[in-house]
């Protein structure tokens, strides 16, 4: 023996030796977080485009409500406007059923249904868009983390790949060929 070596039964191995071993042991170890760490991240991503989607769900029925919510109102004020001006025809002593006055009663149903309905059309409006919004992120979290398991994936053979590499170049050194007298005794 020679420099820094010791022997394990009939093999003789330098201190490079051992570390060429531990080295192989940790490119392996690393590979394993490197993907651990990958596929976490990709996790993470996915739940935090669920968790964006979700919220903007919440939206979008918050928006809807909302828009209910005015639309009802709109048609409570239409009633008291529609009442305001059947008092006041009433009152002028003029006739409800004047064609002038019916018109004013119609123009006013008209105009309160419409401002109902296009609260309701905005409403719903903003609510699809969130909806879709909501789809989108879901989706882009999905993607995100099919790259990151493919990321994982690639590094997975890499690192093993460079494992065995280094395994068979480490294998070859001690396999106790006839030419190499010396390890195996």
């Amino acid at each position: 023996m020679s420099g820094i070596e010791f022997a394990i039964g009939s093999a003789v191995f330098s201190l490079a030796d051992v570390a060429t071993a531990v080295g192989l042991g940790v490119t392996a170890a690393s590979t394993v977080g490197q993907i651990s760490a990958q596929q976490e991240a990709g996790r993470a991503a996915q739940e935090s485009a669920n968790y964006q989607a979700k919220q903007a769900e919440t939206l979008a029925g918050q928006k809807r409500a909302s828009s209910q919510r005015a639309a009802m109102e709109q048609t409570r004020r239409g009633a008291i406007v529609a009442s305001n001006a059947r008092a006041a025809a009433g009152a002028s002593g003029g006739s409800l059923a004047d064609p002038t006055v019916q018109d004013i009663f119609s123009g006013i149903d008209n105009e309160s249904d419409y401002r109902k309905l296009a609260m309701l059309y905005e409403g719903e409006d903003a609510a699809r868009g969130l909806e879709t919004q909501a789809s989108l992120s879901r989706y882009a979290g999905q993607q995100e983390r099919n790259a990151a398991n493919s990321s994982a994936m690639w590094t997975g053979i890499g690192g093993f790949g460079k494992v065995l590499s280094d395994s068979a170049s480490f294998y070859s050194k001690y396999a106790g060929t006839a030419d190499n007298p010396r390890r195996y005794g």
